[in-house]
């Protein structure tokens, strides 16, 4: 017997052919870990160079590229699963995720604008205020 991939194998009855038992066993899936920020220098990290939409964007290798389990067994079609699915992340989450990030940038400048406004209306309130106080002081 030999587990690999999320299949158990053995040899044939000639010694020299091997066959499947089965096609998917729990107790014999492929291991993963999960991917970690601080596993290498920041420089290195993904998204340093090409920002978030190296990670961000539909149909990234991130999340879309196929990860295959294969095994010193003679597997003529290994068994392989995208990167989303082995996570086990839900596909429209992600997907809704990544196009949120189109727009970032300009949610980011309507935020900076809104406070801008903000600021400048609180600021002339304040202004006010001090012009109020100058004024009471003279009627006195």
């Amino acid at each position: 017997m030999y587990v690999s991939g999320g299949r158990v194998y053995r040899l044939g009855q000639d010694g020299e052919t091997v066959e499947v038992l089965a096609e998917q066993v729990a107790a014999a899936q492929p291991y993963s870990w999960k991917l970690a920020h601080d596993v290498r220098p920041a420089r290195w990290s993904t998204g340093a160079s090409g920002g978030c939409y190296e990670c961000h964007s539909l149909g990234s290798p991130f999340f879309d590229s196929q990860v295959t389990a294969v095994g010193p067994a003679p597997d003529v079609e290994p068994p392989s699963e995208r990167m989303a699915e082995l996570a086990g992340l839900d596909r429209l989450r992600i997907d809704t995720w990544n196009l949120s990030f189109q727009g970032r940038a300009a949610f980011k400048w309507f935020g900076f604008a809104s406070a801008g406004i903000v600021g400048l209306v609180l600021l002339s309130f304040v202004f006010l205020g001090i012009n109020g106080l100058g004024g009471f002081a003279r009627r006195s």
